[in-house]
C-alpha cells in the first residue's frame, strides 16, 4: 500500500502517510488501532494469529489514511491555533472551549469493516496498474453496501425525509459510510493512492479514413459469411459514431425500423439516422431522428454504409430491432467492437506507426488509449474544430450538458436548443456532418 508517486515528485516529507501527526485527532475523528480491532473481533489481538497480525496492519493503515486527509501544515496551523485558545483561556483561569462527548459506541458506527475491505481488495492487480487495483474501482465497494443497506428494512421503517419548498424529497438514512471519518478516509486513500487515468484518444483525419478503408477491405476478404456479417456492423457503428460525434452507447441506439421507414427519401439529399434509447441529459427513452448527408467532403459514404446494413439485416430477417447486433439479433458488446477496433488500428500501427501521436509507442498503448466509447465522438469534435464549424453547431450536434440554476441536466447547451425541434435543425446537422 504505497504512497502516490506525484507526492514524492513534490518533495513531500518521506514519512508522508506512513505517520501520524501532533494534533491528527483536533481535526479527524480517531480512534485508536486496539479500540477498532475490540469492535470488529469483540476480543484483543492473539499475538501468534496471523490473521489478527494482518488485520491490525489494515487497521493501521486506513487509521493514517483517514488522517492524511488533511495536509500536514493544515494539521499543524490548526494545532497552534488550538494551542493559543488553551493558553487564552488558562490565563483567565477558564478550563477551555473544548469538550469530547465520548465514549463511542462499541459498535463499527464508523464504516470501519467497508473500509478495510476497500483496502484489501486495492492489493489486486488491476487493468491499469499490476501493483494494485486503483481507488476509482474500489470505491465502488462502498457504492454496494450502501445500495444494500437502503434495500433493507433498517432504511424502509422509519420515513424521514426533508421536504423542500418546491416539493423535492431528500430522504435521510443510517448509513454508516456517511460518516466524517468515512469521508476523510476516502480523501485520505485517494491522495495516497493517486490514480492513473487512461483518456481515449482522437484519431487524425488521415487515421481515421484509412480506418475505415481496412474495414472495407476486412468486408471484401471474409472468409465467412460471420465474418462479413460483423465487419458489415462494425462498419455502420463507426461510421455513424464519428459523422454524426455519438457516445459509444449512443451508436448501439441504431435502430432497424426506424432506417427503414425513413429511407424511401431520396430526393431530399440526406438520411434520416434513427436512434432508440436515452441519450445522456434525458430521463425516458424515446426515437431520435437525426439528419446526416449522404457523402461527407472527405468521402466517407453514409447512405452506402447503412444501406449495406438495412440490406444485411433484412436477408436474415430482420426488420427491427437493434442494428448493431450478431447474426442473432442480440446487441453487441463494447468488448466485441472494442476487439474489431483494435485489429484495424494494430495492423496499421505496424505499416505506419506516424499515423499516431508520440505518445502511442506500442500496441500495448493502442489498445489502452482507442476505445469505442469515446474515441469516435473525440475524433469527430477535433476534426470539426479543425475544420472550423460554427460553435453553435458543434455544441447543439453534440448535446454537450449544461446546468442550469436547479442543477438539473439539460439535452442542449442552450435553453432555445431544449425547446427547438431537432428533426427541423437540418442545416447545423448537415453543415457539421459534411466536414467529416
Amino acid at each position: 500500500m504505497g504512497v502516490n508517486k506525484r507526492w514524492k515528485k513534490k518533495g513531500h516529507n518521506i514519512l508522508d502517510f506512513h505517520e501520524a501527526r501532533n494534533g491528527d485527532h483536533a481535526v479527524t475523528p480517531f480512534e485508536c488501532d486496539i479500540c477498532i480491532f475490540r469492535k470488529l473481533k469483540r476480543r484483543n489481538p492473539i499475538e501468534d494469529s496471523h490473521r489478527d497480525k494482518l488485520l491490525c496492519i489494515y487497521i493501521r493503515r486506513m487509521n493514517l489514511d483517514a488522517l492524511w486527509s488533511r495536509a500536514r501544515k493544515t494539521v499543524s496551523d490548526n494545532t497552534n491555533r488550538v494551542k493559543h485558545i488553551l493558553n487564552h483561556s488558562e490565563m483567565l483561569g477558564l478550563q477551555g472551549p473544548f469538550e469530547h462527548h465520548g465514549p463511542y459506541p462499541y459498535s463499527d458506527h464508523c464504516g470501519y469493516e467497508i473500509a478495510i475491505d476497500m483496502l484489501v481488495h486495492s492489493r489486486r492487480p488491476g487493468k491499469n496498474e499490476k501493483t494494485h487495483t486503483q481507488y476509482d474501482t474500489i470505491r465502488q465497494l462502498r457504492t454496494s453496501y450502501s445500495s444494500q443497506l437502503r434495500s433493507s428494512p433498517l432504511a424502509n421503517l422509519n420515513h424521514l425525509a426533508l421536504l423542500d419548498s418546491k416539493g423535492h424529497y431528500t430522504r435521510l438514512v443510517q448509513d454508516k459510510c456517511g460518516s466524517l471519518w468515512f469521508s476523510r478516509f476516502l480523501t485520505g486513500m485517494k491522495a495516497r493512492m493517486g490514480g492513473t487515468w487512461k483518456r481515449n484518444k482522437a484519431m487524425s483525419h488521415n487515421l481515421i479514413l484509412l480506418m475505415f478503408e481496412k474495414i472495407e477491405e476486412k468486408i471484401s476478404e471474409a472468409e465467412s459469411q460471420v465474418e462479413e456479417h460483423n465487419w458489415i456492423v462494425f462498419s455502420a457503428y463507426t461510421m455513424i459514431s464519428y459523422v454524426l460525434s455519438l457516445r459509444g452507447n449512443e451508436g448501439l441506439m441504431l435502430e432497424i425500423s426506424g432506417l427503414r421507414k425513413d429511407w424511401t427519401r431520396d430526393e431530399i439529399g440526406y438520411v434520416i439516422v434513427c436512434l432508440q434509447g436515452k441519450i445522456k441529459g434525458e430521463v425516458c427513452f424515446r426515437k431520435h431522428k437525426i439528419p446526416c448527408i449522404n457523402e461527407t467532403n472527405s468521402g466517407l459514404r453514409v447512405k452506402f454504409v447503412l444501406q449495406r446494413l438495412i440490406t444485411l439485416k433484412e436477408k436474415g430477417g430482420f426488420v427491427d430491432g437493434p442494428a448493431i447486433s450478431d447474426t442473432k439479433g442480440f446487441l453487441l458488446s463494447y468488448r466485441d467492437l472494442d476487439g474489431y477496433l483494435h485489429e484495424i488500428l494494430k495492423e496499421i500501427y505496424s505499416q505506419d506507426k506516424y499515423l499516431f501521436p508520440p505518445s502511442i509507442s506500442s500496441v500495448e498503448d493502442v489498445e489502452d488509449f482507442y476505445r469505442c466509447f469515446r474515441t469516435f465522438r473525440r475524433t469527430s469534435a477535433t476534426r470539426a474544430m479543425e475544420r472550423k464549424v460554427d460553435e453553435t453547431t458543434i455544441n447543439l450536434v453534440n448535446k454537450w450538458d449544461l446546468s442550469d440554476t436547479s442543477k438539473r441536466k439539460k439535452v442542449a447547451s442552450d435553453m432555445k436548443h431544449y425547446y427547438a425541434q431537432f428533426e427541423l435543425l437540418l442545416s447545423p446537422f448537415l453543415d457539421y456532418t459534411r466536414e467529416m
